[in-house]
């Protein structure tokens, strides 16, 4: 009795299953291959910061004239490296090792003075706003100040937490809504942004968004001091990241919006779609 003409033994379909020695020669090659490819992503892992501090940075054209508003040094030593000269502005005066950082630092109460004019300060390349508009009421007024620092082919930088993030839904859903003292509802956050309102406050002081990257949850926070460990909740960030770009508005954890001045006129530019 013949067999079904469409049925084929595993020896066949899949050759290398058909003697044990060529099976275990073929399974030892897939995990070598599998621990090649973990080594690489987990190098990668550790040289290739994916946090809105990380991120910008590598935004910013080398040899620029740098604003750095709410300037806490956090990314300076990378910008100098790249030829940028940069300028600090903050609504405090930190430790004489941050403004050392600064080609000049200014101390302006971001709500109420707006950032320095240009007279004070000049014109810039570009203009970052790191994790800064969400602690501010007024932050309209500062977006619009900043607009007339631009030279005339510069770029703001702004980014923010993402309100609509999985891990704040999922807290809705069983009614915590729990500020606390760092991340999306950090409790000196006075505006909580989700991607289309963030992007639609620029879009209203005539900016143009012409670029947008997300970040993931930063796993590594939660891993201990063990290389190990570290490296592993790195290389996690890593793969969770992908799940950021695919469905942004869910799982990122922060966004980071380039924008261009939109010449006296009102846009709406296109970009990823929000999903809720």
């Amino acid at each position: 009795m013949r067999g079904n003409p469409g049925h084929r033994p595993w020896s066949r379909a899949l050759p290398f299953l058909g003697a044990p020695w060529r099976s275990s020669s073929a399974l030892l090659t897939m995990a070598l291959i599998a621990a090649a490819a973990l080594c690489v992503i987990w190098q990668w892992a550790a040289r290739s910061p994916l946090s809105s501090h990380g991120r910008i940075p590598r935004m910013v054209p080398p040899g620029a004239r740098v604003l750095d508003v709410g300037a806490e040094g956090n990314y300076v030593g990378g910008l100098k490296e790249e030829g940028c000269r940069v300028v600090g502005v903050n609504d405090y005066s930190p430790p004489h090792y941050v403004t050392d950082l600064y080609s000049s630092y200014h101390v302006k109460d971001l709500d109420r003075e707006a950032i320095p004019d240009q007279r004070e300060v000049g014109m810039f390349d570009c203009i970052v706003l790191a994790d800064l508009l969400e602690h501010l009421t007024a932050a309209p007024v500062l977006l619009s100040s900043a607009r007339s620092l631009l030279s005339e082919r510069g770029t703001l930088i702004a980014s923010t937490g993402n309100v609509a993030n999985w891990t704040v839904r999922l807290a809705l859903l069983f009614g915590r809504f729990t500020y606390r003292q760092r991340g999306i509802l950090d409790d000196g956050h006075v505006h909580l942004y989700t991607y289309r309102s963030f992007k639609r406050l620029l879009e209203g002081q005539m900016y143009r968004v012409c670029r947008t990257k997300v970040t993931p949850i930063p796993f590594e926070l939660v891993a201990g001091r063990g290389s190990f460990a570290r490296s592993f909740w790195k290389t996690m960030e890593h793969v969770y990241c992908g799940s950021a770009g695919l469905w942004p508005t869910l799982f990122a954890y922060q966004f980071i919006l380039m924008a261009t001045p939109a010449k006296g006129i009102r846009v709406r530019s296109d970009s990823f779609p929000e999903s809720a």
